[in-house]
């Protein structure tokens, strides 16, 4: 029962953040419009394919920079946004690659 409880608190939690972060959108960008986003992942091919994907024909640019060390690597991605429901549903899709940071 507690890793019920866990979960459903986490979804509660993002699902709070996500509203925030709407409002702030709204209030600081002008869409439709271009948005970038950005997030620092584990250096692994796979998983950056696997955010390329999530993007598909969305993507105006798609630029990547590993670290020095080339343990991570961070991805700037350019798109158009029709609004900021558009730019939470990436963040969220996002969310779901293990060890990924959201900017």
């Amino acid at each position: 029962m507690k890793k019920i409880e866990i979960i459903a608190s986490k979804e509660v939690k993002a699902n709070e953040f996500y509203a925030k972060f709407k409002t702030e959108l709204e209030k600081s960008q002008v869409l439709p419009g271009d948005y970038l986003l950005k997030f620092i992942l584990p250096t692994d091919s796979r998983k950056i394919a696997q955010l390329n994907r999530i993007f598909d024909d969305r993507i105006l640019t798609f630029s990547t920079r590993e670290s020095k060390g080339g343990k991570y690597t961070s991805v700037t991605i350019r798109i158009f946004a029709l609004d900021a429901d558009t730019v939470i549903h990436y963040y969220r899709e996002a969310a779901a690659i293990e060890r990924i940071m959201m900017l």
